[in-house]
């Protein structure tokens, strides 16, 4: 995969204000399920999305995910989801705001602006190419960039439903999409590549349950499988100035397939 951004700007003076951030200088958009087991997950993406939508970030200042998203806490409308623990999939209050984080995150490095805190998860992620995603965890882990553009942006993180066919019905689907706004293009050439270096087979695990009846069996979470990706960052002004320039090897352990068979 290769992603390949080049956006021109001229840097001017006055400051902007929010409304007069009518230019796109970066956007990402991921899926989510809507229904079952995923309803709670789709309310807490839309509730994350929500806290950091319309928020401006000025020159020179640090955006931090937690610090506008807050505490992942019932007192806070969020609700109990499967969220990314010990490398396991558990259910915690706020499970779906990783989503939200991982997708402003690939946002921002398609705009080319500084990265001054992530993590990628332990295992991948279904919604998007692993290494572009970013975890948040309150308040330990953060995803945090500065505004190193000479120009106000504007987050603009909207959610969106829609239909998709599933045999012969048709089930409510959702997506984030975060847009970066500012009133110039930004004057950067940005090139992001991956290359998948190892994948790891992921374990089947059958656990016995009585609520299960003879002859049957139930898949409760689908595997994935483990991978070693090679992530190659490179943010260049047109005039041949290099910003950043990295290459990271990120491990990604395999998610095994539990079933339940009866007991």
């Amino acid at each position: 995969m290769k992603w390949v951004s080049v956006l021109l700007v001229c840097l001017v003076g006055s400051v902007a204000r929010a409304e007069d951030l009518p230019l796109e200088v970066g956007k990402f958009t991921t899926e989510f399920r809507m229904v079952g087991d995923d309803s709670s997950r789709a309310s807490n993406v839309m509730l994350a999305a929500s806290k950091i939508d319309g928020v401006q970030v000025e020159p020179g200042e640090v955006f931090s995910y937690n610090a506008h998203v807050g505490e992942r806490s019932e007192a806070a409308g969020f609700r109990k989801a499967h969220v990314i623990i010990n490398n396991s999939l558990q259910d915690d209050w706020g499970g779906g705001a990783c989503q939200v984080a991982s997708t402003l995150h690939a946002a921002v490095m398609g705009a080319g602006l500084q990265i001054t805190e992530e993590h990628p998860h332990s295992i991948p992620s279904r919604y998007m190419q692993p290494g572009l995603d970013s975890t948040v965890a309150w308040p330990a882990l953060d995803f945090k960039f500065r505004n190193d553009f000479g120009r106000p942006i504007k987050i603009r993180a909207v959610t969106e439903t829609f239909k998709v066919k599933a045999g012969k019905q048709e089930l409510p689907r959702g997506r984030v999409v975060i847009t970066l706004l500012s009133d110039r293009p930004i004057n950067r050439e940005v090139t992001l590549t991956f290359k998948t270096l190892k994948t790891t087979r992921n374990a089947t695990w059958h656990v016995k349950s009585k609520a299960i009846k003879a002859g049957t069996r139930k898949v409760t979470q689908r595997g994935l499988r483990g991978q070693l990706v090679e992530r190659y960052y490179r943010v260049r002004d047109v005039d041949g100035t290099v910003r950043v320039e990295s290459r990271r090897k990120l491990k990604f352990n395999p998610l095994p397939t539990i079933v339940l068979v009866p007991s």
